[in-house]
């Protein structure tokens, strides 16, 4: 890095599928996933929801800080370990394969690769890490349809 980290201007991204209710939820019905993306205000962090079949995210539904630790790094900033938490994150679906992936890799992650750079964003933290997911009551998918969220309301709730 060109200065030290507590100068620096972080942003969150996350793979977990949060975005906010009236946004699109993420797409579960194509096995490939969904390459888009979520722009997200930190500020609006109690009101994330997660739409996400891939993983067991009840944890994260009751703390979105376990995937989008919005709070630990402002709690980081006010302290200066960092300069300051840029206010936008952004939310992808982390299962993204097959016929999404050359979209992934040469649309949608530029794209929010070019809007850090104009915020003059120093660093970006992508969460979670698979381990974590793969430590989280399991990764089946069949686990979890009954769960899948859509705009914070399970299905399996009337």
């Amino acid at each position: 890095m060109r200065k030290p980290i507590n100068e620096c201007r972080v942003a969150l991204i996350t793979t977990g599928g949060v975005h906010l209710p009236e946004q699109q939820p993420f797409d579960m019905s194509d096995d490939d996933g969904d390459a888009t993306y979520r722009i997200l205000s930190v500020y609006d962090k109690e009101r994330f929801v997660i739409t996400h079949d891939y993983y067991d995210h009840r944890d994260a539904d009751r703390d979105v800080n376990i995937i989008l630790p919005v709070d630990r790094l402002a709690t980081a900033a006010e302290r200066g370990i960092i300069g300051e938490l840029h206010t936008t994150a952004y939310s992808f679906m982390g299962h993204i394969q097959n016929k999404h992936l050359k979209r992934l890799i040469d649309e949608t992650a530029p794209a929010v690769a070019r809007k850090l750079v104009a915020a003059q964003v120093d660093l970006a933290i992508l969460t979670p890490r698979l381990r974590d997911l793969q430590s989280v009551r399991g990764t089946d998918r069949t686990r979890h349809r009954g769960e899948r969220h859509r705009h914070g309301v399970r299905d399996d709730q009337p």
